[in-house]
């Protein structure tokens, strides 16, 4: 039987990599076999959870997330050149966030992304400062639905580049997502026939500078 003194240095190294990993859990998209999400192959660290901060850079396949899948991260980070395309009865729910340039963000987009699916954030915890943070492309198209709650500053920013609904987006419906709605600085197309619902934000719903 083991003794105090070798058990405790024990017990302090296995929760010392049991948090490390909890606080550093992370995968990168690599592409090797192809498109698809679910393919463990296809990324340096296996296919994303829950846990998982998600990096996606630009190589040469781009990933799909296809047919009824139901992805995961904590967070999302789309580099400049790369693609993300949730497809038309696929889902992305993500329920954490990362520092990005000074803020923590739950999906962050320097790159392009294509939902034509849902794209649900903060459904269950606490994202961060902001939901939806596009530096570049991205395209809500029809059939689609974005959800987001649970931020504490914005629930949707489009800092630079063009954000085009042509579908649904709902902010607030359940939580609070703090400051503001929906902040745009640059360009933001709501096309004919696309909704946004806005709810409980403490300051302004929606505020336009672009």
């Amino acid at each position: 039987m083991l003794n105090n003194k070798i058990l405790i240095p024990i017990t302090i190294l296995m929760l010392t990599v049991l948090f490390s990993r909890g606080m550093y859990a992370q995968t990168t998209w690599t592409g090797t076999n192809g498109a698809s999400w679910t393919d463990p192959g296809n990324w340096s660290a296996g296919v994303p959870d829950a846990a998982d901060d998600v990096t996606i850079p630009d190589v040469a396949n781009d990933p799909v997330i296809a047919g009824t899948t139901s992805a995961l991260a904590k967070s999302v980070e789309v580099q400049s050149g790369a693609i993300l395309t949730i497809g038309a009865t696929a889902s992305l729910t993500v329920n954490g966030s990362k520092l990005i340039s000074g803020l923590t963000t739950a999906f962050y987009n320097n790159g392009t992304v294509e939902n034509n699916g849902q794209l649900i954030l903060g459904n269950i915890s606490i994202l961060g400062d902001i939901g939806i943070r596009n530096e570049s492309i991205f395209n809500n198209n029809a059939g689609a639905e974005i959800s987001i709650d649970r931020t504490t500053i914005y629930g949707l920013f489009n800092n630079s580049g063009t954000f085009t609904n042509a579908a649904k987006i709902t902010i607030g419906a359940i939580a609070s997502v703090g400051d503001y709605g929906l902040w745009n600085q640059s360009t933001f197309n709501n096309n004919a026939g696309s909704e946004i619902s806005i709810d409980r934000s403490n300051f302004l719903g929606m505020y336009n500078f672009g």
